[in-house]
């Protein structure tokens, strides 16, 4: 039946006359299953696994079924083991997002070790199932890792450290205080005073594998890195702890102080002091 030259109401109760005439011819016969829902398959060819959150040591179904590959990544220096991350504050996000301010000036004095898990777990830490983290990551890639370059940390000795949010602990990469070096990196005023400093660096690798070209994943790592470190000066607030970026570092010089592998490139240098 043609319902194109009806006027409007006819072509509607013609439409309805149709529906309920082909629902009679169809009601006694019988119904045709579904097809089976395929299994489930790698996305990736075989032997080239996609790579997993370091850390996390086991196999399965990543998010939307992608496949995740144990990883190779695990400490192989000294470690600290974190206070476990807490779920709850007093300030609400809207509060952080109110407060939150840069810090103009260092104050010196120390951070309490507890607070700088916090710090760390807010920007990388594992919030859910198939080592999901707290910030979001393009492909479920999570290229991103977080260094802590301690000075006057309650508890914990000067030092560089790299952060395993599946394992909530430190590994010590660096020992001795790197503060002093780090007013040749950047022009960050009194940084060298500074209890903490955050590096949020980035394995290109693992990003550029899932997209077509470096220019596309460049651009995810951005935000990615974007995203870790406001949640890491929102936590801040929380804490009440100020925090600033220090934007015009000397990459090269901050690579070598930090040791960070080739392929591991720092992106954002995050001061924290006392608020």
């Amino acid at each position: 039946m043609r319902l194109t030259h009806l006027s409007a109401p006819a072509a509607a109760a013609a439409a309805v006359i149709a529906i309920a005439s082909f629902a009679a011819s169809v009601s006694g016969q019988d119904q045709v299953p579904p097809p089976p829902v395929p299994a489930f398959q790698p996305t990736r060819p075989q032997g080239q696994p996609r790579l997993a959150p370091h850390g996390q040591g086991s196999q399965g179904q990543g998010r939307r079924g992608r496949y995740i590959a144990p990883t190779p990544r695990t400490p192989t220096g000294p470690t600290v083991k974190l206070p476990e991350p807490r779920a709850k504050s007093t300030t609400s996000i809207e509060q952080a997002l109110w407060n939150r301010q840069t810090l103009r000036a260092v104050t010196p004095g120390p951070v309490a070790l507890d607070d700088v898990g916090q710090l760390l777990w807010a920007a990388q830490g594992v919030t859910g199932r198939y080592a999901r983290r707290a910030a979001p990551s393009a492909g479920g890639a999570y290229a991103l890792e977080v260094l802590l370059v301690a000075g006057d940390v309650t508890g914990l000795p000067a030092g560089v450290y790299r952060y395993y949010g599946a394992s909530n602990q430190l590994e010590s990469l660096a020992p001795g205080d790197k503060r002093p070096a780090f007013s040749q990196i950047t022009r960050f005023e009194g940084i060298q005073k500074a209890p903490a400093i955050v590096v949020i660096t980035a394995v290109r690798s693992r990003t550029t594998q899932l997209f077509p070209t470096d220019e596309i994943a460049d651009h995810f790592l951005s935000l990615e890195v974007g995203a870790a470190g406001q949640n890491l000066m929102l936590e801040a607030v929380a804490l009440h702890l100020g925090t600033s970026i220090a934007s015009d570092t000397d990459e090269k010089k901050l690579v070598d102080v930090l040791g960070t592998p080739a392929d591991e490139r720092p992106y954002m240098l995050i001061v924290v002091a006392r608020d």
